[in-house]
């Protein structure tokens, strides 16, 4: 169980929204409280990420948004982690699509057949 706040490559770090229902956007120039994870290494390169109100990063299986909504674990709130060095990496949700970052409203959604630089 590792503390970090994550930074995409737009120079934003990521946030849990309260203001937002608690939806994951990327557009906070500095990392505090909001912007604090516990990410959560399981077997075979997954992860799980919980926010500073301890919900779970999840899924909306609707709108393919990320969310730290949920109370508990399921397959929605387990993510694929794919490293690209010891500080960079990408995660794929359970719809098999990897998060990226919606350029007009900065939040993260699973949407991306492929990885990009998000």
């Amino acid at each position: 169980m590792d503390t970090i706040n994550i930074k995409l490559s737009n120079g934003k770090f990521i946030c849990a929204d309260e203001s937002m229902n608690n939806k994951i956007i990327a557009n906070k120039v500095h990392a505090q409280t909001w912007e604090t994870f516990i990410m959560i290494l399981t077997e075979n390169n997954k992860c799980i990420l919980k926010s500073h109100l301890n919900n779970f990063w999840s899924l909306n299986v609707e709108t393919d948004e990320i969310e730290a909504s949920a109370k508990n674990i399921n397959s929605t709130e387990v993510f694929d982690i794919i490293y690209l060095d010891d500080k960079q990496f990408h995660l794929k949700a359970s719809n098999g699509k990897f998060i990226t970052i919606d350029q007009q409203t900065f939040q993260l959604k699973a949407t991306s057949k492929i990885r990009d630089e998000s």
